[in-house]
């Protein structure tokens, strides 16, 4: 399980505020007068066979107007909403947690007035006359049959189903950043969610849109995408997401992560020369990674997925840290796109930049000190950049820090030596 959820909600999820993440390389290229690209909209219902042709087939986004059968669902799922039994997560890391899905324990109402973020995939709406509804209403835009499951190896996630219903909502602020899966279609019932869409990887020119109520969005499957609930409602959703994969590519992630371990792993490098977009490399990183793996495997597969996404920041981190351990140059500088708010991560950047850059390498450590609960490392490494810049009482109270914190730390002991014998050369 701990598997999947990597492989579908690829990269970190983070708990509120995602603005930043969403709306950056859309401001940034409209500053340089390059207009991002826009996404189709249709004011109207499109029918399904229309929907296939030219969107599913050809793989393009769309968002268009719901029609009155999916207003009718939102009536249905009102009625009920103070006793519909839910999955939910206090923050997108508990979900991801639990294979990218929400726990039981709360009725929706319940659960939004805790301040908890709703998501609920083949559970309530499995059971809900809701789900019925929008099975009627939808599916038929994902239409997927038993001879996709036979051509090309396919992998199907649940084997009594070809479409996963799922349920989310959640307060203004909320959402998931960039992260990639099968195709999926949602409707959006209350609220306004901010999207963002790159229809090959994430350094790509990307789509920025606002799905309001009544409309429902198409992402295909791969498409790297991130979404955040604006405005002052809450954000109520539903939707469908294939359990099958028509590219190769996905077809193996999805095989080898329900194979799972290391012979899912192994299934994967054995396939990797199908990695079109990357998530196949990024997958066996992640793997090396979480699990201490090879140091030039790890350096190998990292810099496969760099190739084809540059901004992703498990292979960026993956990169650096084995590259660092090996005394080997980084690829293309990864150390220095590191913008993880894990302080233990973020510590790697400013190593990288002690040869660099000692100047920088000293404003990085000061603002990993800055973070919540920074590491003895960082306090290791900021007592030896002020020894360099000859300023010991800064250097020993770091130290001291460091110590205090974990007086085994690696480094620390001959950063105190150090520290001592310069404050003996200038008494």
């Amino acid at each position: 399980k701990a598997t999947v959820s990597v492989l579908y909600w690829v990269e970190h999820i983070m708990k509120t505020h995602t603005t930043v993440i969403l709306c950056f390389g859309c401001a940034a290229l409209c500053a340089a007068g390059k207009p991002p690209p826009e996404i189709e909209v249709k004011h109207e219902w499109i029918e399904p066979s229309v929907f296939v042709r030219d969107y599913f087939e050809t793989r393009k986004p769309v968002m268009f107007k719901a029609n009155a059968a999916l207003e009718e669902l939102r009536e249905t799922l009102e009625a009920d909403w103070d006793r519909l039994p839910v999955k939910s997560g206090s923050t997108g890391t508990e979900i991801l947690q639990n294979s990218g899905d929400g726990v039981q324990g709360y009725t929706a109402a319940s659960a939004l007035k805790k301040g908890r973020y709703i998501f609920d995939r083949n559970g309530v709406l499995d059971k809900h006359k809701a789900g019925d509804i929008l099975e009627n209403a939808l599916g038929g835009f994902l239409p997927f049959t038993e001879e996709d499951k036979e051509v090309g190896g396919g992998y199907r996630l649940d084997p009594d189903k070809f479409l996963s219903r799922y349920l989310i909502a959640g307060s203004p602020k909320t959402g998931s950043p960039l992260h990639q899966h099968s195709c999926a279609i949602l409707f959006l019932l209350q609220g306004t969610k901010q999207w963002t869409v790159h229809t090959s990887n994430r350094s790509d020119t990307p789509m920025s849109f606002s799905q309001p109520s009544g409309y429902v969005v198409y992402v295909p499957e791969t498409f790297w995408h991130g979404v955040e609930n604006v405005g002052t409602e809450t954000a109520i959703a539903v939707g469908l997401q294939a359990q099958l994969a028509r590219s190769k590519e996905l077809r193996i992630l999805l095989s080898g992560s329900m194979i799972g371990g290391p012979k899912g792993v192994a299934f994967i490098k054995e396939n990797i020369a199908h990695d079109a977009t990357g998530i196949l490399s990024t997958a066996v990183t992640k793997y090396l990674l979480d699990n201490n793996g090879d140091l030039r495997e790890t350096v190998h597969y990292s810099t496969l997925a760099l190739v084809k996404d540059p901004a992703g920041q498990t292979s960026l981190l993956a990169n650096c840290q084995a590259s660092l351990s090996l005394g080997v140059a980084p690829y293309a500088s990864s150390c220095l796109y590191i913008t993880s708010s894990n302080p233990q991560q973020f510590v790697l950047k400013c190593l990288y930049l002690v040869s660099t850059s000692p100047h920088e390498a000293l404003s990085c450590a000061a603002h990993v000190l800055s973070l919540k609960e920074p590491p003895a490392s960082a306090y290791i490494l900021h007592g030896r950049l002020m020894l360099s810049f000859g300023d010991i009482e800064q250097a020993l109270q770091s130290l001291y820090i460091a110590k205090t914190l974990s007086p085994n730390a690696d480094g620390l002991r001959e950063a105190i030596a150090a520290a001592v014998q310069m404050y003996k050369n200038e008494m």
